[in-house]
């Protein structure tokens, strides 16, 4: 049986991936009903279906994405990860774009045992203290 935080790290690789893969859909199916997430530069967004209008609002192709410096906290049924990133990506007018940043994580173990994302955050800029979004 894996550990608490090798189940986290399995889902922060799933998450990445399906992010590589541009399958906003498999991102949200990593999250609770109550999601949050919270932008740099905007309010917080909350529930499925607002984060799917604000995606589609704010398309991305992401090209190259890199994750490192990931750290997990464990205590009792709430996890929170951290992690730097950096992301090369194109917009809907072929324009390129380049952020670097951390991510911030509250996840929760459901009452079927199952870990969802239940909050996300993140910062841009090399320290991950300033900028823009994605």
């Amino acid at each position: 049986m894996l550990s608490t935080n090798a189940v986290i790290e399995r889902i922060h690789d799933t998450w990445i991936g399906h992010e590589r893969a541009n399958a906003p859909t498999q991102v949200l199916a990593l999250c609770s009903e109550r999601v949050r997430w919270i932008p740099p530069d905007g309010p917080e967004i909350s529930g499925k279906t607002a984060i799917t209008e604000w995606l589609l609002q704010n398309p991305i192709t992401i090209l190259q994405l890199e994750t490192s410096k990931r750290d997990i906290w464990v205590t009792g049924r709430l996890a929170s990860l951290r992690a730097s990133f950096q992301t090369h990506g194109v917009d809907i007018a072929g324009t390129p774009q380049m952020s670097e940043g951390r991510h911030q994580w509250v996840l929760e173990a459901e009452p079927d045992g199952q870990w969802r994302v239940l909050l996300v955050s993140w910062v841009i800029g090399p320290d991950g203290d300033s900028g823009h979004p994605r």
